[in-house]
């Protein structure tokens, strides 16, 4: 004969559980148009790094040997956890970077749009890093991505 299975409580704590998961991940996935926003890592090449250094511009592109270790110290800088900060960069403040002398920018170009996956909806589908090194923001460790 059949035999009916008692209602358990372990089994509604799973059950719970797992929809409390499951919409979390759903939440964050709409929220963030990411679904592999839990990935930690970021490993993009660039197709080409501009060295802004007071005034002169030097430009590594694909096949440079810099340029791969340019790529490699700014995948390990975005990989792990995340501190986002609201400041933003301004077009005067990308247009002084391109024409003042008193900085260093690393500037990071991309072929492609890319995006760092996080659980913020920053850095989605960018397709230029900039990174000052010396003058304005520099001392705040700053990542700007621009479109």
């Amino acid at each position: 004969m059949y035999e009916q299975n008692q209602p358990s409580l372990w089994s509604l704590f799973g059950i719970v559980f797992v929809f409390i998961i499951a919409a979390t991940y759903g939440f964050i996935t709409l929220s963030t148009e990411d679904a592999l926003w839990f990935v930690p890592t970021f490993s993009e090449e660039a197709s080409e790094v501009s060295v802004l250094c007071k005034g002169v511009d030097s430009t590594f592109e694909t096949g440079s040997p810099h340029l791969a270790a340019l790529n490699s110290h700014i995948n390990e800088a975005l990989s792990g956890s995340k501190n986002w900060d609201s400041l933003t960069m301004s077009d005067d403040t990308y247009e002084y970077y391109h024409t003042s002398d008193e900085v260093v920018v690393l500037e990071y170009r991309y072929s492609k749009p890319v995006r760092v996956h996080s659980i913020y909806t920053y850095f989605s589908n960018f397709n230029t890093l900039v990174v000052p090194l010396v003058g304005r923001h520099a001392k705040l460790n700053a990542v700007f991505a621009r479109v």
